[in-house]
């Protein structure tokens, strides 16, 4: 049986770690699983290999970059969202990943998707495609921050054209409801100047739209 080894992600391929590099049990591997277990925003290892006590790592690495975790929570879909296609834009760096959960053998990483993103301050884009078929989208996120990412129920399908009612702004917008029961609609207003982005405060309309229905509002 072939032993247990850590590898280092060099790009478009992977390397074994070499032997005293890392304090890594190398006996024959049942199970290998990465989670935030101390909340410090990094990524902690638990091992376990065959008839061995199981063998916590925690990072403690010392770093000057900024980083940002998802949590995904489904409503159409699975609970946890698995099955999703996440994409993340930030300044520097686009990154995109199928979020299945999946690790080692007989393993299940935790839930939060933790994602490096330099020295940028923030993400300035986020897209998640639902295995229902309905996509999120959120801009501005700060980063070294927990972020909760909800698939929603009811989406918006188009803008209508900015319309002056007196002192005040009025926009139609024209949503959809994918739930299969009647829900109320939250909106929360923003504002993108470049890379600055104001967001206004949240409004709840009290308009119910039907399952499956489209309304404008």
């Amino acid at each position: 049986m072939s032993p247990s080894r850590p590898l280092h992600n060099i790009g478009r391929s992977f390397s074994i770690v070499p032997n005293g590099l890392f304090p890594w049990d190398r006996g024959v591997g049942r199970g290998a699983a990465t989670g935030d277990i101390d909340g410090d925003g990094d990524e902690d290892i638990v091992q376990l290999n065959n008839k061995q006590l199981l063998h916590v790592y925690r990072n403690d690495t010392v770093t000057i970059n900024n980083r940002v975790t998802l949590d995904l929570q489904g409503t159409l879909s699975n609970r946890d969202g698995i099955g999703s296609y996440v994409k993340v834009r930030s300044k520097q760096f686009t990154q995109a990943l199928d979020y299945l959960r999946g690790g080692s053998y007989g393993s299940c990483n935790a839930s939060p998707i933790i994602l490096g993103l330099g020295t940028d301050p923030r993400v300035d884009e986020l897209t998640v495609a639902w295995p229902s078929g309905v996509t999120s989208r959120r801009l501005a996120l700060d980063a070294n921050q927990r972020h909760l990412i909800a698939e929603p129920t009811v989406t918006i399908d188009a803008l209508g054209k900015v319309q002056g009612v007196g002192p005040f702004v009025e926009v139609p917008v024209t949503v959809h409801n994918h739930a299969t029961t009647p829900e109320g609609v939250s909106f929360t207003a923003g504002l993108s100047l470049g890379d600055n982005r104001v967001t206004g405060p949240a409004y709840y309309t009290p308009v119910v739209i039907p399952a499956g229905g489209v309304m404008t509002i």
